[in-house]
């Protein structure tokens, strides 16, 4: 994947400050969006996935006053009920790989394009639809990468 981002030592402080784990600060954003309270969600999880790092991620919103409830799903009522019915209305987890997505950028990017089946997101970005293609149609890795910055 090298190339495709910034190393984390390269990041300008500001954009470092919101990936650092900060409770208050999340609090804090939580009541300016009018939650000064938290408030109660749920993510349908893939049985298949590591449902321990799901148990820390939900931990770390219990800090913040986010209660997850976390509903576990055998892989093919998973599958049809995110991917083919779209019955889901707040969080999904479904995990490739040891940590994560583990797969090629492309790949990865497709789930974001309106109407693609596993959009799980169900993301529909103009922006983004007007660049799917020009990724698609690049030829090797540079192509691809130029067609992210609009062919520059």
């Amino acid at each position: 994947m090298t190339g495709w981002g910034f190393h984390y030592e390269q990041w300008p402080q500001d954009l470092k400050d919101e990936y650092t784990y900060n409770p208050a600060g999340a609090k804090k954003l939580l009541a300016d969006a009018g939650y000064p309270n938290g408030f109660k969600t749920n993510v349908v999880a893939d049985a298949s996935s590591d449902l321990e790092l799901l148990q820390i991620i939900k931990s770390y919103l219990v800090a913040i006053g986010i209660d997850m409830e976390i509903h576990v799903m055998k892989t093919p009522d998973w599958v049809t009920f995110v991917e083919i019915e779209h019955k889901h209305d707040q969080l999904v987890y479904r995990q490739y790989g040891p940590l994560g997505h583990t797969k090629a950028p492309l790949r990865i990017i497709t789930q974001f394009y309106t109407g693609y089946a596993a959009n799980y997101q169900m993301v529909s970005d103009a922006v983004f639809d007007g660049f799917y293609p020009r990724a698609v149609a690049a030829a090797d890795e540079y192509q691809l990468k130029a067609s992210s910055h609009g062919g520059k």
